[in-house]
């Protein structure tokens, strides 16, 4: 079912973006443009990228598209107008423009699916021992029967750059490659309450670090599966039998194990302001410029 509905989300993303560039009226492309944006956000929410699919859908469907419909209304292009700016020129370097973009975005993708530090992503899954429990039986007794618990999957947050007591080796320095995440575990389900900070850390060379709390934890012996390592590991504290199913997926685009990417509002947030700032604001300031410049160009002859 999600494949099915991944394929429709897409190709209404596909076929409204064709059509927001085709269609002659403006405001036209500006609706098929919303369709898109719509797809977008259906895409992301089969993604699990729930903070991603929301801002698709308030803030461009929204607020941007209406910044978009303020402006095509306000400059009010008639017809005439747009044949005195049309032509054969213009037509080739829209076709040269959408081919260098194509490229662009095929290259990010082949870069994105080659390099190893495009995206690590960590997910676990802690197995505890069967317990026995008491079972009533017909006759007025009671019969022990052992249960196994089902398997519980941590959930793991994106924690910025690794301290340096956080690195494979103790006394190293943190490289800026460094990535950590962190999921809270209970190590006995006899005390609900009380819990363990887990911490995995993905050095830029692929050296994988484990601590619970301020303890090191001995890494597995992972095997590896092209860009996949797994392993399976016994927690310090944690009663007999209880084992963790550790899973560390480097580069490419397969799914993180952990259930979906790292869409959550902390998640973007730090993306955005902590590593990515200065092309968000360059963005920013090129958009509104664009606007901007487009107004100003279009009505310099009521000046």
């Amino acid at each position: 079912m999600d494949q099915v509905l991944f394929t429709a989300f897409s190709a209404l993303a596909v076929v409204a973006a064709l059509l927001a560039v085709t269609r002659k009226n403006a405001v036209a492309s500006a609706c098929w443009l919303v369709a898109m944006f719509f797809g977008l956000a259906g895409v992301f929410v089969l993604q699990e990228a729930y903070f991603v699919a929301t801002t698709q859908i308030l803030v461009y469907a929204g607020a941007i598209m209406v910044l978009f419909l303020f402006v095509i209304m306000l400059l009010d292009l008639r017809s005439v107008e747009l044949a005195a700016h049309s032509g054969p020129k213009l037509k080739f370097a829209g076709v040269v423009l959408a081919g260098v973009f194509l490229a662009a975005v095929l290259w990010a993708l082949n870069d994105g699916r080659e390099s190893l530090r495009g995206a690590d992503r960590v997910g676990a899954v802690l197995r505890r021992p069967p317990v026995a429990a008491p079972v009533a039986d017909p006759a007025g007794g009671a019969a022990p029967a052992v249960t196994t618990p089902a398997p519980e999957t941590l959930v793991f947050e994106a924690d910025g750059a690794a301290p340096a007591a956080n690195r494979p080796e103790e006394g190293d320095a943190a490289e800026p490659g460094d990535r950590a995440w962190v999921a809270t575990v209970v190590l006995d389900p006899a005390k609900p309450k009380e819990t363990k900070r887990l911490r995995v850390t993905v050095g830029s060379d692929g050296a994988v670090a484990l601590h619970l709390d301020a303890s090191a934890v001995p890494v597995p012996a992972f095997a590896v599966d092209d860009r996949t390592r797994t392993g399976t590991l016994a927690l310090p504290g944690a009663p007999e039998g209880t084992q963790l199913d550790l899973t560390v997926i480097r580069g490419g685009f397969e799914a993180a194990p952990g259930g979906g990417p790292e869409g959550s509002a902390r998640g973007i947030g730090r993306s955005i302001f902590e590593h990515n700032l200065l092309p968000f604001e360059v963005a920013s300031v090129l958009l509104t410029g664009a606007i901007f410049g487009a107004v100003v160009l279009t009505k310099r002859r009521l000046s």
